[in-house]
């Protein structure tokens, strides 16, 4: 067990080190670029949300990626520190007011791609961890529906466990493609995944 914690206190350590030697504000933005360079979500003018997006990390990668033409908005019920060429916006999703406010300021915007690296407060309780995981992930689902191009990407943080399988269902119904990725800067022992659905369309 000691081992064990000394491997994942080393790992986690490896990618908070490299963070701070390029300068970025999280570990998590390791993940994005893997999934950035095997997909290819992000292209130089697209629009974006981040949902969750504090401290700020993939915010501040995406506004690389999508350049001076491009357009970010980041929603987290925590404030971050501004990012030159972000968006943002405080509040809590949970609360369909805020949801509606969200909505209101895009106005006529139809957004490229929906990312979430989102986690809820954790209870130390897994079932109700990942229930409130996927309560989460169908707010952000429900909002994609209102606000996501035809043929547009989504790209959300789960994590495996009760309900996750009707989760990919749902999205099934919704994306041509589905695809569960385990980036190699996530810890292995970790239930963390990262879902990305592509080519959107609702009937």
């Amino acid at each position: 067990m000691i081992k064990k914690n000394w491997v994942l206190k080393r790992k986690k350590n490896e990618f908070y080190l490299k963070a701070k030697k390029y300068g970025y504000r999280s570990r998590s933005v390791f993940k994005l670029i893997e999934i950035q360079n095997k997909y290819k979500i992000f292209k130089n003018g697209i629009k974006v949300v981040d949902f969750g997006s504090s401290p700020g990390g993939w915010s501040e990668l995406v506004v690389e990626y999508i350049g001076d033409n491009g357009y970010i908005l980041s929603i987290d019920r925590f404030i971050i520190e501004n990012i030159l060429g972000v968006d943002f916006i405080n509040g809590n999703i949970n609360n369909k007011k805020f949801i509606n406010s969200i909505i209101n300021k895009l106005n006529n915007l139809i957004i490229d791609v929906i990312i979430s690296d989102i986690s809820p407060n954790v209870t130390g309780n897994k079932v109700i961890d990942i229930y409130n995981v996927i309560y989460l992930a169908k707010i952000i689902l429900n909002f994609s529906k209102k606000k996501l191009k035809h043929h547009g990407c989504f790209l959300i943080k789960l994590f495996y466990g009760e309900r996750f399988d009707f989760y990919i269902n749902v999205l099934k119904n919704y994306f041509m493609n589905i695809y569960i990725i385990k980036p190699k800067s996530s810890i292995l022992s970790s239930s963390e995944v990262y879902v990305f659905g592509k080519d959107f369309s609702i009937i």
